[in-house]
């Protein structure tokens, strides 16, 4: 009887100790759940505004998170809800006339990285009417192709005195931009434009001659006001 007592004293401790385990692990997922639930955001918001700082909308916005992928979309002014403690990227979009050239803060690149979400933040994206040209000015319309047609988001630069490109101490990069885009030139100047590679795809001749195969192309700005159009076409390898 004395051995049968302390087995049964024994099973019930142990089932004693497990119920105490169990329900110290229930108690636990609450916890849990609320933790995962009550992650903290902020508020990213997008505007747009003209070169002369007035306030312009409707321009597509896209968010990417650190992976790439879209988390949202709209149309300026925009805010979207992110996390913080992740990094995002803004893409903003041209419509009509209206080009993107730069943001507010400094950054001619139209793929804005955030950078580490830690609180609110606010960024413009600012666009300029490229049938507008200044006075004095030209205008240089810069597009991408392939055999296929057109194609975009190639690094483009226009620079001065880079005739000779084996003297680069001489050349002097005065914009860039992402094709297709326009940069405005004073006339009567002479510049170069180049492009760059990306991914598979490389350049291989100017538009306006199958033997042009300079990636700086040279052209000089006429006296009276024009628009010049460019178009650098790239063989995309498999």
């Amino acid at each position: 009887m004395k051995i049968g007592n302390a087995c049964r004293r024994g099973l019930g401790l142990a089932s004693f100790i497990k119920l105490l385990v169990v329900s110290s692990l229930l108690a636990f997922v609450p916890l849990l759940r609320s933790a995962h639930a009550t992650a903290v955001t902020s508020t990213l918001t997008v505007t747009s505004e003209d070169t002369s700082g007035s306030t312009i909308t409707g321009y597509y916005t896209v968010l990417f998170n650190s992976g790439g992928n879209i988390v949202d979309t709209g149309f300026t002014p925009v805010s979207f809800t992110v996390t913080v403690g992740q990094t995002y990227t803004v893409l903003v979009d041209d419509y009509g006339t209206f080009q993107f050239v730069r943001w507010s803060d400094g950054g001619t690149d139209r793929y804005r990285d955030t950078g580490m979400i830690t609180t609110d933040q606010a960024i413009t994206a600012v666009y300029a009417d490229i049938t507008a040209i200044p006075a004095g000015d030209s205008q240089i319309s810069v597009g991408t192709g392939d055999s296929f047609g057109e194609i975009s988001g190639y690094y483009t630069t226009l620079w001065q005195n880079c005739q000779d490109q084996t003297q680069w101490q001489n050349c002097v990069m005065v914009d860039e931009c992402f094709s297709p885009c326009t940069f405005f030139v004073t006339n009567g100047q002479e510049y170069q434009v180049a492009v760059a590679d990306y991914g598979n795809a490389y350049f291989a001749h100017w538009s306006d001659g199958p033997l042009d195969i300079a990636r700086f192309h040279d052209l000089t700005v006429p006296t009276t006001t024009t628009t010049i159009s460019l178009t650098a076409v790239y063989l995309v390898l498999p």
